[in-house]
């Protein structure tokens, strides 16, 4: 597999030869960005257990479907978009609509 931050990897090896000694931990690029990668999956992980599986447990307990749940969305947003529409163009019907 390619590691795209092998560019940064040789970079830092440079510097690190030319000063003879490696880089600290709070100042090594390359390890700071293998350890945001597996900080990001944690927290995708814990996104997905604690609010998405819940999420789709809870529709699939009421029967709701996800077009159901998307159509919801969109007509809540409605107020706000409509707002938003108003204030660019005052003249749209929609200005004129109750919110």
């Amino acid at each position: 597999m390619q590691d795209r931050y092998l560019p940064l990897l040789k970079v830092q090896r440079q510097i690190e030869e030319q000063t003879g000694k490696p880089l600290p931990v709070s100042r090594n690029p390359y390890m700071g960005e293998e350890l945001m990668t597996g900080r990001i999956g944690a927290r995708l992980e814990r996104l997905a257990e604690d609010h998405v599986q819940p999420l789709f447990d809870a529709m699939h307990a009421e029967k709701v479907t996800t077009e159901e749940l998307e159509s919801f969305l969109y007509a809540r947003h409605a107020p706000e978009r409509n707002a938003r529409i108003a204030e660019i163009n005052p003249s749209s019907p929609r200005a004129k609509a109750p919110a």
